[in-house]
């Protein structure tokens, strides 16, 4: 009997065009198969907006390969090898194109945009399908609809919904002290009154300021060894509200100012130094003698993790190069009536952990041409630890500043990082590959 014959290579085939309809529905977006003449492509996606739910007229072509189990597989990876023909029609298009691989059995995709991979593997015969970041799901939803971006002159595509959480780098002030306090002292340079408390008293504070022959201090002047600096006769106090609302310009750059001291006293005691010499100004993790690498250990966000915050870097000879501190520029704000805390991480340079190096500011430039959102973000938070650290009995809560955890906003919108970073991908790979330092410091 001479039957019509469907092949299992077609049903596959169907399977594998089922399976994309059924994941690009539940995006949310439209999917039309191409119903004749198919000579390379499946079906086309169409963005719909998810606020408005109207549709876009912003288009994607779609290839589906289908298989019973995948040509060459691995735990993180897929491959696939094209047809050559295939991938001169899919880029001779004026429309992005997708080609998405199946296995329909384990209802497992993965996809590629052809255009993207041959501007980055151009010479590649093979490609490769990474399972962890091209899987076919509800996760590229926005990396599709970034893919419409750039095909057509003027067009707009509205962000898509997407909840996300974003960091700032702002850390609200939480603690500070009680009262402030003036008195009338002889002492006109802060270097010469920290000499003399240093001869007076092993542990002195710098949370003062020396303005019209009167000090301005956090810290208690009636108390040794600021007694003995100061006239005691004249010693007032406030407040701590008299300055830190206040609408007075010269009282909020004063209390800017102690803020700045108790900073600078606060970070010491993680041995945090401070460079006060403009342009480098900022606070940097101090080097050690033995030019060994210090790492801080700190909770990251979901596990605990260490970062390197002093490295020195040698030359083929065995002597230091240059050594690389993590460091911090911080500025104080007030909004709403509060006072924030700015962290802008950023490197120190050093020719052995001490001095400064000749061509600190060329290097700084070096490694922020090749630092990306996640290494910035990390440094933030870092920073933001140890400033929130509360104490323990190596060492005590510190009583003048305290911060809260970095301010953070729930997004209801925003874009998929792989779909608008690919050039920081590239910039990523470029800084793998080089294996000398950034410069040559002195």
């Amino acid at each position: 009997m001479g039957g019509k014959i469907v092949t299992d290579a077609q049903i596959l085939g169907e399977k594998g065009v089922s399976l994309i309809s059924r994941i690009v529905l539940e995006m949310g977006y439209i999917w039309r198969p191409t119903a004749v003449l198919d000579v390379g492509i499946d079906g086309e996606i169409e963005i719909r907006d998810p606020h408005t739910k109207q549709a876009t007229n912003l288009i994607i072509k779609v290839q589906s390969k289908a298989f019973s189990q995948f040509p060459q597989e691995s735990d993180s990876h897929v491959g696939y090898w094209p047809d050559q023909r295939d991938v001169e029609y899919w880029l001779g298009g004026n429309t992005p194109v997708i080609l998405v691989i199946s296995c329909p059995e384990r209802n497992e995709a993965y996809w590629v945009s052809i255009h993207d991979y041959k501007d980055t593997a151009s010479t590649a015969k093979k490609m490769s399908f990474d399972k962890s970041r091209d899987r076919f799901d509800m996760s590229s939803r926005e990396r599709l609809a970034e893919l419409t971006k750039g095909s057509r002159l003027g067009q707009y595509s509205p962000p898509l919904s997407k909840n996300e959480a974003l960091l700032s780098n702002l850390l609200p002030v939480t603690t500070l002290p009680e009262r402030i306090y003036i008195a009338t002292t002889d002492f006109r340079e802060r270097h010469q009154l920290i000499e003399v408390l240093k001869s007076k008293s092993q542990a002195f504070g710098v949370e003062w300021i020396l303005k019209n022959k009167q000090i301005l201090s956090f810290r208690d002047l009636w108390e040794h060894p600021f007694r003995e600096v100061c006239d005691v006769g004249t010693v007032e106090d406030f407040g701590i509200q008299e300055w830190s609302d206040s609408e007075d310009g010269d009282r909020q750059r004063e209390f800017v100012q102690l803020l700045n001291c108790a900073l600078r006293e606060k970070l010491r005691l993680f041995s945090v130094a401070f460079e006060p010499k403009l342009p480098f100004r900022c606070y940097y993790f101090r080097g050690n003698e033995k030019l060994e690498a210090v790492t801080f250990g700190y909770f990251g966000g979901k596990k605990e993790t260490d970062r390197e915050v002093f490295k020195p870097y040698f030359k083929k000879d065995g002597t230091v190069r240059y050594c690389r501190h993590s460091a911090l520029k911080g500025q104080f704000y007030r909004f709403g009536g509060r006072w924030y805390l700015e962290v802008t991480p950023t490197y120190y340079f050093t020719i052995n952990g001490i001095r400064r190096a000749k061509y600190y500011e060329d290097a700084l430039k070096g490694i922020k041409r090749l630092e990306r959102n996640l290494a910035v973000r990390g440094q933030v938070v870092m920073w933001a630890e140890l400033l929130t650290r509360p104490g323990d009995m190596y060492r005590p809560d510190y009583p003048y500043l305290g911060f809260g955890e970095p301010l953070s906003f729930d997004l209801d919108v925003g874009l998929d990082d792989e779909a608008w970073l690919e050039r920081e991908k590239r910039d990523q790979v470029l800084s793998a590959n080089l294996h000398g330092p950034l410069l040559e410091l002195l």
